[in-house]
């Protein structure tokens, strides 16, 4: 009998373990709530701290409402960021405030919010949705691009599990905005959603990095492209042009607002020599530079053929002027002057046994930047 009383007590409690076993671990961390969540579609202001204002501004601001900083370590701050504790909803959250600013000047915007919970406190694929669903309601479908969310329309391949997607706003204010979702499926994972003003961000590269007036795309100079495709060519030009010179096994990418693109050529030959690549780089569809890259012998880790290519730009161009790369390498560098604009030029260097000569209009893409 006594062995009878005691199998049932077992019993039971392994029927109590079970009923109230969490079913997962991020179930039961998971803070409950009644609260609300904010809605996620607003661009006007983040957490209500406008767009632009200074990182002392957002500072003041944060104290003000009593805000508590994030614990160093807690989250990268890459800098000038600024990181608080808040609740969103009810769950435990991080705000973060990313600035363009430059140092010893006026110039500082905050250009960039976060907000980020963790699968520790928070339901976050179940929110994830939620606002994936919120933010398509207001502003249109987009692909879900995997995690971390792929930016190219290339090979990129997600480095884990979870989603993750891109909206790209006008505010009718005008101002422009890059709304991203990302959603970690890892242990511990995280919902992390990105508001980027780009206009502000523009606004800022003006201020810090102005450009002249005029068109660098057709100022005279003697590097006038690269082969016969003009400066400012966009990416159907490039190919057209690439193709009639012979060249072929082409690839492209593309941001998801087409404000900058790749296209490149993996077969072709260039100073008598076949080429690893063939790529421009693109700028609002405008083509502002050229790489080539060869690949070199590694025994001698690309001197011979290194060597060859100066030679051949200087029966063209004449003698470079030598500099150093942050590897303290030897690079040369040839300058096309352009009047009231910095020279276009072409630069000679290597990594590794790969030797590259990049054709770079460097006015046009600085213009292009502040767009």
């Amino acid at each position: 009998m006594r062995s009878r009383w005691g199998m049932l007590a077992c019993l039971l409690i392994v029927g109590a373990v079970v009923l109230f076993w969490p079913k997962n671990e991020q179930e039961s961390s998971a803070v409950k709530v009644d609260a609300p969540v904010p809605s996620v579609v607003t661009t006007e202001d983040f957490f209500e701290f406008p767009w632009g204002i200074s990182r002392d501004e957002v500072f003041k601001m944060a104290q003000d409402r009593k805000l508590q900083p994030t614990p160093k370590g807690f989250m990268d701050y890459r800098g000038s960021s600024l990181l608080y504790d808040i609740s969103y909803g009810g769950y435990p959250a991080t705000l973060r405030f990313d600035f363009r600013q430059r140092i010893n000047t006026e110039y500082s915007f905050f250009y960039q919010g976060s907000i980020f919970l963790s699968s520790r406190t928070c339901p976050v694929e179940k929110l994830y949705w939620q606002f994936h669903k919120e933010l398509t309601d207001k502003y249109g479908p987009t692909p879900d691009r995997g995690y971390p969310p792929r930016r190219n329309s290339g090979d990129e391949k997600p480095w884990g599990p979870g989603s993750g997607a891109i909206w790209q706003v006008k505010a009718p204010d005008g101002q422009l905005f890059e709304i991203e979702a990302t959603l970690n499926l890892s242990d511990p994972g995280f919902l992390r959603l990105n508001y980027r003003n780009i206009s502000v961000e523009r606004r800022f590269n003006n201020l810090v990095n102005p450009t002249p007036e005029g068109d660098p795309t057709h100022a005279a100079s003697a590097l006038k492209g690269f082969l016969d495709i003009p400066w400012g060519a966009n990416a159907v030009q490039f190919r057209q042009g690439m193709e009639s010179n012979g060249f072929s096994s082409l690839k492209e990418t593309t941001s998801p607002n087409d404000r900058t693109a790749h296209t490149w050529f993996e077969e072709g030959t260039y100073a008598g020599y076949q080429v690893k690549s063939v790529g421009a780089y693109f700028k609002h569809d405008t083509m502002c530079m050229v790489s080539v890259d060869i690949s070199g012998d590694a025994s001698d880790g690309g001197n011979a053929v290194y060597s060859n290519l100066k030679t051949y730009l200087e029966k063209q161009y004449g003698a470079p002027l030598e500099d150093k790369n942050f590897r303290q390498e030897t690079v040369h560098i040839w300058l096309f002057p352009m009047e009231g604009f910095k020279p276009n030029r072409i630069m000679l260097h290597r990594y590794g046994a790969t030797v590259m000569v990049q054709y770079i209009n460097q006015a046009l893409e600085d213009k292009l930047d502040n767009l």
